[in-house]
């Protein structure tokens, strides 16, 4: 694979996403490839509204939108 041909005197850093961790492939996983695993979880409340408000910072949006019933809504989105 092209992770192969990388050698510790190269400054290359991998960078990869998933939300199937349970279907990657054991070879991506043997020691050398992905050393650091990070964990990041779904966004909490405060955390959705956050997201949505910066979506929309360069957008119109009406006064009433209820951004907390929109976070409401997007429980279990990532």
């Amino acid at each position: 694979t092209e992770m192969d041909g990388v050698t510790a005197q190269k400054l290359v850093f991998f960078i990869g996403a998933t939300n199937r961790p349970d279907i990657l492939d054991p070879a991506l996983m043997r020691p050398g490839r992905l050393d650091s695993l990070i964990y990041i979880g779904l966004p909490d409340f405060e955390a959705r509204i956050g997201i949505i408000k910066a979506c929309l910072r360069k957008s119109p949006v009406d006064p009433e939108v209820d951004y907390e019933y929109l976070a409401d809504r997007m429980e279990g989105f990532s």
